[in-house]
């Protein structure tokens, strides 16, 4: 049933990327060059530099797998974010490529974040210390392209953390690291909330994190006050829904 839960929500990733594709999802200009990131690391970084980011990856058996160590070892957190990267930075915003050429960039899209969400249970987590280190604005080519990567993963995350028995306080302990961060930039809080509003994720334990964030969006952190209020209607919309 876990490896099915898992199926499901990674067979969406196809849709989701085009789905990003056709609504103009951070959409480059049309003569921009897009950059080239074969064999490059991330401008993000390839490892977070905190203690709790090094810690080693917990891993769960694909389908058909035990898990023992007659299995192969699945790949790292940076290795399969590094395709993701090549993949949008490549084959992502391109008018030029034909529908075949679509469906065979989601695929392979689609593919890598099935990998991600079997072999990296911590893989929100990671993508958060990650973009967290980016000082804004986020205008470069390659930084808005990494934003998207960092917001599929952790969507994905997210998703896969509510389908699977057992992973609800993984989940919670995600959304709350999610919401230390808004704080940090206008950039931060926005891609947080774009993850967090009007979905079911927000729990009562996060309640008073919200609160404390409204109580802080002032002179600097007033950016704040908007995104809390929104993700506050969205926590009690889903208290009244449990």
């Amino acid at each position: 049933m876990k490896n099915r839960s898992i199926w499901i929500v990674v067979a969406a990733v196809a849709l989701l990327a085009t789905a990003l594709w056709s609504h103009g999802f951070g959409v480059l200009a049309p003569d921009a060059e897009v950059p080239s990131r074969t064999g490059a690391k991330s401008a993000m970084g390839a490892e977070p530099q905190s203690a709790e980011a090094r810690i080693a990856l917990k891993t769960v058996p694909e389908p058909g797998q035990s898990g023992d160590e007659t299995s192969p070892s699945p790949r790292g957190f940076d290795e399969i974010y590094e395709d993701l990267i090549h993949e949008f930075s490549e084959n992502a915003y391109r008018p030029d490529l034909s529908d075949l050429k679509k469906g065979d960039y989601a695929e392979r899209v689609s593919q890598l974040c099935e990998e991600m969400a079997y072999a990296v249970r911590d893989a929100g987590e990671r993508t958060m210390f990650k973009i967290a280190a980016v000082r804004p604005p986020w205008e470069s080519r390659e930084l808005k392209i990494e934003e998207r990567v960092c917001t599929l993963i952790v969507d994905i995350n997210l998703q896969t953390l509510s389908v699977v028995e057992g992973q609800s306080n993984l989940r919670s302990s995600l959304v709350a690291q999610m919401l230390g961060y808004m704080p940090y930039s206008e950039s931060l809080a926005q891609f947080v909330f774009g993850l967090l509003n009007e979905k079911p994720y927000l729990e009562a334990v996060h309640e008073q994190a919200l609160l404390g964030l409204a109580e802080e969006a002032r002179g600097d952190l007033a950016f704040l006050s908007p995104f809390v209020k929104d993700l506050l209607v969205t926590l009690w919309k889903n208290l009244d829904a449990a």
